[in-house]
This record gives structure tokens, sequence and C-alpha cells, in this order.
């Protein structure tokens, strides 16, 4: 992680990297840490993300927010290459798009899974050796101390089967094995699901503290939005695949109006759904029951326009119509 007696990067706001954010949050930098630009990806013919843009600096915590289905997880598969994709991840100058997902890793990323993934009939110190795979040999007694300085509850239980861990501390294992890789960029998807409310502050601490101290920049994908506030450095908006700045939304909700929302990226062409969710496949009926009669507009207020998006948000789909996330239209 990052070399004690390093030169400490510091802004004017008590140690934080220093940093301009223009219009839409993305922070402003000659070159970036991590840069995302133009990223599309999805699953077969589904594209979830929709063309996202992100910039994050060196020990840089930021949030990402945002409902089911918008595409928060497929964000940190296609960044730690389990997702294929389209368009550009730069880290520290070099391009990971296209790279397999242990090339990711050995370039510097870590990816913790939602679910607190461990090895259960595996010790702790087991686990921890196996996120240490890609590291020398020679260097592993170092990883380990390192690791258990930030977690030392998992010291007394490195003899102790995984599976019988509290749920914090197998989610302080999956961190901590993601550690022993040494990583330079920490993608975490939702660390607080299922943890209690103070279990859930001693682990956003620890985080803090590794992203403050060792210059590790985190993407951290979150529900708790004030958990997100109050943590990280920003905090990102994801809807129907796309980045925004959250609060940008008009009273309405209505995404048409002028300055309704503030996009990371290109705007998204006319054809595609831009409401608080993604958009139905076509003619697929997701409500109960049986579906409706055609033509018929059972919403409240006065039916929308023809080709206006009526579904509810029902998992990362994609844009009926739009070019899939290899170049092939799919409509």
């Amino acid at each position: 992680m990052g070399e004690p007696g390093g030169p400490a990067v510091t802004g004017p706001a008590g140690g934080r990297p220093s940093r301009r954010p223009p219009a839409g949050g993305v922070p402003i930098s000659e070159s970036p840490f991590l840069r995302v630009r133009n990223l599309r990806a999805g699953y077969g013919p589904a594209r979830v993300l929709q063309g996202v843009d992100l910039e994050v600096e060196e020990g840089e915590m930021v949030a990402v927010l945002g409902q089911n289905g918008a595409g928060k997880t497929t964000l940190l598969r296609a960044l730690s290459g389990m997702v294929r994709g389209r368009g550009s991840v730069g880290l520290r100058g070099t391009e990971l798009l296209g790279r397999a997902p242990e090339e990711v890793a050995r370039r510097g990323v870590g990816h913790v899974p939602e679910g607190r993934g461990v090895f259960a009939p595996l010790t702790v110190e087991e686990n921890l050796r196996v996120g240490a795979h890609l590291r020398p040999g020679s260097e592993l007694a170092e990883d380990m101390r390192h690791v258990l300085s930030c977690f030392p509850v998992l010291r007394a239980h490195l003899s102790q089967p995984a599976g019988n861990l509290s749920g914090g501390e197998r989610q302080m294992l999956a961190i901590g094995r993601a550690l022993m890789a040494r990583p330079r960029l920490l993608l975490l998807d939702e660390p607080s699901r299922g943890l209690a409310p103070l279990a859930t502050r001693r682990l956003f601490d620890v985080l803090r503290a590794i992203s403050t101290r060792e210059r590790v920049a985190m993407i951290v994908v979150e529900q708790k939005t004030q958990l997100a506030a109050e943590f990280a450095a920003r905090s990102l908006l994801m809807e129907s695949g796309r980045l925004v700045t959250p609060g940008t939304a008009g009273a309405s909700g209505d995404p048409s109006a002028p300055g309704a929302r503030r996009w990371h990226g290109s705007p998204p062409s006319s054809d595609v759904w831009q409401g608080a969710g993604n958009r139905s496949v076509p003619d697929v009926w997701q409500g109960p029951g049986d579906p409706p009669a055609p033509d018929a507009w059972r919403g409240p207020g006065n039916r929308p326009a023809p080709g206006a998006g009526q579904g509810p948000p029902s998992g990362e789909r994609s844009a009926p119509g739009r070019p899939g996330p290899w170049g092939r239209s799919h409509g």
C-alpha cells in the first residue's frame, strides 16, 4: 500500500487531496489516478452501463448510491475485469479494459463483492493467504502483519474456521483478504449490508483510515446515504446505467425538465429511458396479475405520450433499440 514517510498530498480541507470539483462533481486533474471514459458494459445483449465517466484521485473514497438494478454492481465488475465492456478504464495511465481479472488485480485493483464471501471451511489465516497469491512469498509475513494491524480482531481467530466468525468479522476478513494483495484501488460492494450499526461504523472508520493513511483509492457501493455522506469524500448517484450528481433533479422529478440532472458524460439519446429506474423490456408485463388490455393506461394522471417508459425498475436491463456492449444492435 502506501510507503511510510512518503510525501503527503494535502489540500485546504484538512489534509484531503486537493481537487477542484466542477459542475457535475467530477474532479479536474491533469492526470487522475483513475479515469473512466464512456464505459459501456452488460451481460449478453443487455447493456447495463450506458456510458459512465468517472475520475477518482489517489486516497479518495467515492460512494456510489442508487436503487437496486441501477448498474452499481456492474460498474465494479467492469472495473475489475469480471464483465467485458467498451470505453476506457485508465489506472495511473495504464489501460485496464480488456484485461483478464487476474491481470487487473496485478495492476493494483482489489474487489470485494457483495455478500462477505469467505471460504468458510478454511481458517482465517488460510483465507488471508489466498488473497496474497499474486504477491511474492517473501513479503507474506509483512502483508499479514499489515492486515492484522488494520483488523486486530482477526488476530485472535487466525486458527479458527472462517465460518465461525460473526457477520462483521467476516466482512473484515473479506476486506483483509483483498488488502493482502496490496491494492491501490479498492472496490467494495455494499460492505455495510447486514451489519449492526456499531459494526458498520467500526468498519468504515478502518476504511477511511486506510484510504487516508495508505493513499488507497476506494469506490464504495452503498445504500445508506447518511453513511456515505459522513465517510466518503464524494457521493454519486447511479441511474439507469449512468452516474449523476445527487440532488439535481427538479421538484417534479421530471428528467426532461431543463437542468433536471447533470449527467457524467454525454446525455442519453432520446430513445433511452431517463426515469428513476430502467425502462422495461418491450412487451414484457412485470406487474401483478394478468397483463392489462392493449392501450389500457392504468397509471396515475394523464396517459403518457407514446413511447414513454411505463414500467417500474426491473433489474439491470438494457435500453431497447440501443447497441449492445460490443457494438451489435439489439432491439
